[in-house]
């Protein structure tokens, strides 16, 4: 997305796997972002449904992945449950996704930000996310997980998944 000059920040699961051990949560299936609504309409109106291909170390002959806008992004109202996802960043071989969600500023008072999903920003709040470096991801959990409260480092047991701090793994409760 960066090749793009599309700004996005981690949210959500993504989040969370992050501040606790550096991956994917073991019950998360994708990954979840954030756009700024600007950088959704420039991506929908220059690429939806555009191929890139990415080439790294572990890939160094390319994957191609696919950038598909949702058409009613622009519908920011979080009444269509069904509609909550703006864009997916596709891989082409494997169909894996990344979820991609606009915010928007509040009509009535712009120092607020939201998506369709019912989450809620305060304009400072976001403002820091947007600035965020994968360094200081580590600071930001009151901001991004509010439904869990400024205690989420110390949740050490959801969705039937323990943590075990001293070697940061998550693991099946009864399997080890």
């Amino acid at each position: 997305m960066a090749d793009l000059g599309a700004e996005t920040w981690i949210i959500h699961g993504t989040l969370m796997g992050w501040w606790w051990n550096r991956k994917i949560m073991p019950w998360d299936s994708d990954v979840d972002v954030h756009v700024s609504a600007d950088t959704m309409h420039f991506l929908a109106s220059y690429y939806n449904m555009t191929v890139h291909t990415s080439r790294t170390a572990h890939a160094p002959q390319g994957k191609n992945y696919m950038l598909e806008v949702n058409p009613k992004w622009i519908n920011s109202s979080p009444g269509d449950s069904l509609n909550t996802i703006d864009a997916r960043w596709i891989d082409m071989l494997s169909g894996v996704f990344i979820d991609i969600t606009a915010v928007h500023r509040m009509p009535k008072n712009p120092s607020m930000m939201f998506c369709k999903d019912s989450h809620r920003y305060r304009g400072k709040q976001q403002e820091k996310v947007e600035r965020i470096t994968i360094n200081e991801l580590s600071g930001i959990h009151s901001i991004q997980l509010p439904k869990l409260g400024s205690g989420i480092q110390n949740l050490d047991d959801i969705a039937g998944e323990g943590f075990i701090r001293s070697q940061h793994l998550w693991h099946t409760r009864g399997l080890i």
